[in-house]
């Protein structure tokens, strides 16, 4: 009888997905990357929030990108196919810092960061959004705002 690995013992029931390592410029950012708005189903309007190239970070993203460079995105991110595109699900502010993060690597003669992706779920647009909340709010609340365009557009849905 082959031996159980510590995952297999403790949730012999659970689903496991693969993980990759992927270019955190290979992953799109929707609202970000994109022209997208509130009419695309992955769109957050937080994304507004997420430094641009050339921006001074916050204090918040300053330590972030800090953390990643020493050790690494932690969780990762949930991508989908689209086409012959990877879109983030969740996951957009560790996707944006890690390409900083692996920028300032690059320009200092380091390896890039690489950006952990799990293998795609087939998330189609309504679980998607559905996704991006269940991660946000275990997380921490968003703002009163932030929540209800959350609200309505399920309401839309």
């Amino acid at each position: 009888m082959p031996k159980k690995s510590a995952i297999e013992l403790a949730a012999p029931s659970a689903v496991t997905r693969a993980m990759y390592f992927i270019n955190p410029y290979e992953i799109v950012v929707v609202g970000y990357d994109t022209q997208d708005g509130p009419e695309h189903p992955l769109y957050d309007p937080r994304v507004k929030q997420l430094p641009r190239p050339g921006d001074t970070h916050s204090e918040e993203d300053a330590a972030f990108v800090m953390s990643i460079k020493r050790y690494g995105v932690r969780q990762p991110v949930e991508p989908r196919k689209d086409g012959d595109k990877i879109q983030c699900v969740f996951g957009r502010r560790r996707s944006v810092l890690c390409r900083f993060a692996s920028d300032e690597n690059v320009a200092a003669g380091l390896p890039p960061i690489l950006l952990p992706v799990l293998a795609d779920a087939k998330i189609d647009d309504n679980d998607a959004f559905g996704h991006i909340v269940l991660e946000n709010e275990a997380r921490r609340g968003d703002t009163p705002a932030v929540r209800a365009y959350k609200v309505k557009k399920m309401v839309d849905q």
